[in-house]
């Protein structure tokens, strides 16, 4: 009775918010809270709230920060982030890369940026691993393509960036196959494009200790056992979970961001991605690794965080507008 109910309201709510989502050709505000409450879009436009599926009795929603102007014939371009947590926690209005005024550096470049709420990996009931959290980062870009037309999105425009484990899910929506990650049934046969992707301090392969080094979050079972709901030894699923499983030639262009002296996700993880890249002739895949830089980009020093957001935003506005 408890799900029927449940079932009832949410499906009023969503009703309503399709309807007036979809209903007006320019961006306005969402009704589904209050935005404002949030400094990092003070002073933006933003849809805020937008529910893209239903999952474990949990309405998952993202926001869009649209230019303040027109939209373009095809859409605007999109940039999609993703927040860390350890794939357990967080929230989609923080992360590193993703402030107030890179949003607004973005829209004034004529580029819109979503991001994007995702379930977390859990021990309780029902106990699941952290591939919850791509495939759901997976069909918030299927919903986008699939409605790219009401959203005044380009689907062929579509950038990715994230940390940590937002970094690792960056690399995963960029690099794996999409079929293996099947997500909610009406979203079933859309598939969405990525043009390019900055993954930030993300891990890149769980099978390989050349991606890894002692004392990271990865080696830390305790840290572990929830994001991979215990199966420490289910090499498939490791696997199926490891972004340089994916890596191929034709790869979307990619920037990775790593701290030199990041002791969660080490540098031998992006190291790893580079090594893997040029062995399949990826050419477009860039590393930058920041001297002196923690997992966060503490105490980044050569590029230092102004340097760094210098560089991620010129490799959007390359790929995302020329």
């Amino acid at each position: 009775m408890k799900k029927i109910f449940f079932a009832f309201l949410l499906s009023a709510f969503l009703g309503t918010a399709f309807a007036f989502d979809f209903s007006v050709s320019a961006p306005k505000k969402v009704p589904f809270g209050a935005s404002e409450e949030y400094d990092i879009y003070r002073n933006l436009n933003v849809k805020f709230g937008i529910p893209y599926k239903v999952a474990d009795e949990q309405v998952l929603c993202f926001d869009i920060c649209y230019p303040k102007t027109e939209a373009p014939k095809g859409g605007f371009p999109l940039i999609v982030y993703f927040h860390g947590g350890g794939w357990s926690g967080g929230e989609r209005f923080s992360g590193y890369g993703f402030f107030n005024d890179e949003v607004r550096h973005y829209n004034e470049c004529g580029i819109a940026v979503a991001t994007v709420t995702y379930r977390f990996s859990r021990w309780g009931k029902p106990r699941r691993d952290m591939s919850v959290c791509v495939v759901d980062a997976m069909d918030a870009l299927r919903y986008i393509t699939k409605y790219a037309k009401n959203l005044e999105i380009n689907p062929s425009k579509i950038g990715v960036y994230g940390h940590s484990a937002g970094g690792h899910i960056t690399f995963m929506v960029a690099l794996a196959d999409q079929s293996v990650f099947e997500g909610d049934k009406s979203l079933k046969n859309v598939k969405y494009k990525i043009a390019c992707a900055v993954p930030q301090s993300g891990p890149t392969s769980f099978v390989d200790d050349r991606a890894d080094a002692e004392g990271s979050f990865m080696k830390n079972k305790n840290q572990m056992r929830q994001p991979l709901a215990g199966r420490f030894d289910d090499v498939e699923l490791l696997k199926r979970l490891s972004p340089a499983e994916y890596i191929k030639k034709d790869c979307p262009p990619m920037l990775i961001f790593q701290g030199e002296k990041d002791t969660i996700v080490p540098q031998n993880a992006a190291l790893f991605m580079m090594q893997r890249a040029r062995e399949v002739g990826a050419t477009q895949v860039e590393c930058v690794i920041s001297e002196g830089a923690q997992h966060s980009f503490e105490n980044a020093r050569k590029p230092d965080n102004h340097e760094l957001a210098d560089i991620r935003r010129a490799f959007f506005i390359k790929h995302l507008t020329k």
